[in-house]
């Protein structure tokens, strides 16, 4: 252990918790776009390692917090020129989108939200992904195994982290 004062200012971060964060980043680095889902009971760290992420990688990537009642802003054909011109403006630089509390995006179909989900995965390894370039990291409190089925599919996500 690292102890309080670790690297990402996370109470007793470990070596294991280290080592999966180098092993996302590089995966992060090969994928042009993906979803990297953080899940967890609240007050556990998602949001603190989500500031000192973006602390520390700004050099390299482009943040955008979108709260989750707009996440169609990804998917939305009217924003589409958009994020063609902040993939212009930030050449060699990659996009990531945050977004909290994305129960709604994460959880199995149903009537409500399967255009949401539907639209994600395609963010995530689909056309839509392969236009916009951009990753997704959601949070939610919700251990994967109740995630819809698609999501949790074994090679879909970049990354997929436990905060306890």
């Amino acid at each position: 252990m690292t102890g309080k004062y670790s690297r990402f200012g996370l109470v007793n971060e470990s070596d294991e918790f280290l080592e999966w964060h180098r092993v996302w980043l590089e995966r992060l680095g090969k994928r042009k776009s993906g979803v990297t889902v953080l899940f967890g009971p609240p007050g556990c760290g998602k949001t603190s390692f989500l500031r000192a992420l973006m602390a520390r990688l700004i050099a390299k990537y482009v943040f955008y917090f979108l709260p989750v009642g707009e996440f169609d802003a990804l998917s939305s054909p009217g924003l589409v020129s958009f994020w063609a011109g902040e993939t212009g403006r930030y050449k060699g630089k990659q996009k990531i989108a945050i977004l909290e509390d994305a129960e709604d995006l994460l959880m199995p179909r149903d009537q409500g939200t399967r255009t949401k989900v539907s639209d994600l995965l395609n963010i995530a390894d689909g056309f839509l992904g392969d236009h916009l370039r951009l990753h997704v990291v959601a949070t939610t409190n919700a251990p994967v195994p109740r995630l819809d089925p698609a999501i949790a599919r074994p090679g879909r996500l970049i990354g997929v982290r436990e905060f306890r």
